[in-house]
């Protein structure tokens, strides 16, 4: 019997800074504890599971080319999992990471399922799921991809809500793929072994006398929001051409590092209308995952008091006086800015 474990995300949870992890310690993993990372590579309709050699240890290709095959999508799923089971046996522990993973799961997508069920009748299974509070998920969400999406701030939130909704992926995924080890890890600074990247080692790899990663900043942390609110009007094709488009994104990020101006009370007053949208939708099911789980907090979304704020997401879309902002640029800051 082999093992396999797959790092799902989810995004904005430490994916990056544990993929990063991974591709630098592909060749110690293997050697030292017989790990082999590999990645997922799509090639005409056929998946093949290769072990990780150089560049990014990313198996994105699987989804893009699960959605992209539509009636030749079974073909796509088969072929994955009959190469993942080949490298298993060949291999024994096999360690596969994207965030690109997490809607075969969030959705949930029963051909996937079937098949990691199937794998789980012969082998180890286990999915590392990162979980982040809804409503940090959704800022950080906001400030990487969100605002150029070209919708609304609740529109946009709107059409994640279903991903993050914890409690019933977990349940629909233990109904589906019961012998799979489905484990969803809170991605909360004070809930994780040191960092992300330790957290995975210990929990899904080599134990919890692991060595202690490197601490690091957050990978591919998102803009500050005020400056997400002066971008949004930037003309299609100007700085990107698409949300997923990072080449001048990049650049943005540098010139922003440098910036040490407060939040304005408008990007302040979002913030408590987000957390408490977010407490009421969602923190009743969190905490059926923290009796359940054993995570050690009463709350997975923190700070949101009983001070009468509303949880109306229509204030979020009220438009933001850019002179205004502008000029508190220098101003001393009116609340802390949320990382990543």
């Amino acid at each position: 019997m082999g093992k396999i474990v797959i790092h799902a995300g989810m995004p904005k949870a430490g994916s990056s800074s544990v993929s990063a992890w991974l591709g630098r310690h592909a060749a110690d993993l293997w050697s030292h504890s017989g790990i082999r990372l590999c990645v997922a590579q799509a090639e005409d309709r056929v998946v093949r599971v290769r072990p990780y050699v150089r560049g990014s240890p990313n198996s994105s290709s699987l989804l893009l080319a699960a959605v992209a095959a539509k009636e030749h999508r079974g073909e796509i799923l088969e072929s994955f999992a009959a190469s993942l089971e080949e490298r298993v046996e060949s291999d024994g522990i096999v360690v596969l990471s994207s965030e690109a993973f997490a809607p075969f799961f969030c959705q949930p997508d029963t051909a996937y399922l079937a098949a990691l069920q199937d794998l789980a009748l012969q082998h180890e299974v286990q999915v590392a799921y990162y979980v982040r509070p809804q409503n940090t998920t959704l800022e950080a969400a906001w400030r990487q991809w969100g605002f150029r999406s070209g919708v609304s701030p609740s529109a946009y939130i709107a059409s994640q809500q279903c991903a993050l909704r914890y409690v019933e992926t977990y349940r629909s995924v233990r109904r589906l793929a019961p012998d799979v080890s489905f484990v969803p890890r809170p991605f909360r600074r004070d809930l994780l072994d040191v960092n992300v990247a330790t957290d995975f080692d210990r929990r899904f790899l080599r134990g919890p006398h692991a060595t202690l990663a490197p601490d690091s900043t957050w990978e591919n942390q998102g803009l500050p929001l005020d400056v997400v609110t002066a971008l949004r009007g930037a003309p299609k094709g100007l700085l990107w051409d698409s949300p997923h488009d990072n080449r001048a994104l990049r650049q943005v990020k540098k010139l922003t590092e440098r910036l040490d101006a407060g939040e304005s009370e408008e990007v302040c007053r979002s913030r408590r209308i987000l957390d408490r949208y977010c407490h009421d939708l969602y923190e009743a099911g969190n905490r059926e995952l923290i009796a359940e789980l054993g995570w050690d907090t009463d709350a997975f979304i923190q700070g949101v008091g009983d001070e009468g704020v509303s949880g109306d997401l229509s204030v979020l879309d009220e438009p933001l006086d850019v002179a205004r902002l502008a000029a508190r640029a220098s101003a001393t800051p009116h609340c802390a800015r949320r990382s990543n």
